[in-house]
């Protein structure tokens, strides 16, 4: 059921979050990114493969059960052009990627979260997610063959093992 899953929010309520629960639902949107920090000041451990929460849009309504499928924490320099692209929200680079990330973590709504004095720079450790929309059917088939050439280089990343996480206080 639902109802026992944690919820996710994507960015703040309003059109930005949903524009991103629209691109979920199309299935343009397979990736998401956050800080390092955000975990760090909130006490919530880093997603984990397996891990199912209950998307909500602006107004708290359930939309749509996601699975993580993948994680790895990077440093910003290091972000790689797929999962800029897995993203779904119309980024053609990374620099594009980049350039819309640092504006929202930069935004006096992420100023306030992630406390004062933080920095966002080329060693800011981004945690980079994957997931995959749970079918409301409850049917948890994995949808793989299903998925285009650039999910399938996102899965062949996934599966080398992964490096230990950067050092959040370096």
């Amino acid at each position: 059921m639902t109802e026992d899953l944690p919820i996710v929010e994507f960015a703040f309520p309003g059109p930005l979050r949903d524009r991103i629960v629209a691109a979920v639902e199309a299935g343009d949107k397979t990736a998401t990114s956050s800080l390092l920090r955000e975990y760090e000041r909130a006490g919530e451990p880093l997603p984990s493969e397996g891990r199912r929460e209950v998307m909500v849009d602006s107004e708290g309504r359930r939309r749509a059960v996601l699975e993580t499928t993948g994680v790895e924490a990077v440093a910003l320099r290091d972000v790689p052009l797929g999962h800029a692209l897995a993203e779904g929200e119309g980024y053609e680079s990374v620099d594009d990627w980049r350039a819309g990330h640092v504006r929202f973590w930069t935004s006096p709504e992420m100023r306030a979260e992630l406390g004062g004095g933080f920095v966002v720079d080329d060693s800011t450790v981004v945690v980079l997610e994957r997931f995959r929309v749970v079918p409301p059917s409850g049917d948890d088939r994995d949808d793989r063959d299903h998925r285009d050439d650039r999910d399938d280089r996102d899965d062949r990343e996934a599966a080398e093992p992964p490096d230990a996480l950067p050092d959040a206080t370096a």
